[in-house]
């Protein structure tokens, strides 16, 4: 079936293709997770999705794009609610320095919020994102820079704000530390292991944040507890 005949074929083309574009990106999010993206060929996607490989050609025009734009549909509401939380924060904060914990839940409460709100392929959408960080191909880390990159930015910037003491690449690091940490516990099972322990959804993400944040300042080499976040040994 081509595309055209797929655009035509009804009274209103331009709602047929948007629709078959979104069958290609559901198809595309199942299938990366599942297999990853060198596995995964155009024509595997296509067929999951009942349409043609020129159909796909015609929405993407290659493979990465398809895995940009599967990625990029999921992760810009994470984006933006993340970028929200974090101006709340500091606005919440005033004069005041925020802290790296209120900067850390920013960054990681929004995950949990829209996985809360989330739709059936939720699951599918975290294995493509553990995928997304552990696959090393220049390609897919292109777009993997090009979707999170910015957002991560503004983060670094506001923790070097609350870490003035520390260089840029310690936060940097920090922060991709953080990053794993989160991506694991979103792709294993670790929320049953919470549950587990009894903790609930809520206890659950105030451990991680606890635990993020405690681990960027050891990496800076700061005492979480030091509200003027000195170094620990640093001269008085």
């Amino acid at each position: 079936m081509s595309e055209e005949f797929e655009t035509t074929a009804s009274a209103d083309p331009h709602r047929d293709a948007q629709a078959t574009k979104e069958r290609l990106l559901e198809a595309a999010v199942r299938l990366f997770a599942a297999k990853g993206f060198q596995g995964t060929s155009v024509r595997a996607v296509t067929q999951a999705a009942g349409t043609s490989v020129s159909a796909a050609n015609y929405h993407f025009g290659s493979k990465e794009e398809m895995l940009g734009e599967a990625i990029r549909m999921r992760a810009e509401p994470l984006n933006r609610r993340r970028l929200e939380a974090l101006e709340a924060v500091e606005r919440t904060a005033g004069e005041s320095a925020t802290t790296v914990e209120d900067i850390v839940g920013a960054f990681v409460r929004p995950v949990f919020e829209l996985r809360a709100a989330g739709s059936p392929d939720d699951a599918a959408y975290r294995g493509l994102a553990a995928r997304l960080y552990l696959d090393t191909r220049e390609s897919v880390a292109q777009i993997r820079r090009e979707i999170f990159e910015p957002v991560n930015d503004r983060f670094c910037e506001a923790l070097h704000g609350a870490l003035p003491q520390a260089s840029r690449s310690e936060i940097d690091l920090a922060l991709q530390l953080a990053v794993a940490v989160l991506v694991h516990l979103l792709s294993s099972d670790a929320s049953s292991l919470a549950m587990g322990a009894g903790m609930d959804a809520e206890e659950l993400v105030s451990k991680l944040v606890a635990f993020a944040a405690a681990g960027i300042c050891a990496v800076v080499a700061v005492d979480l507890s030091s509200e003027s976040g000195e170094s620990k040994g640093a001269p008085s």
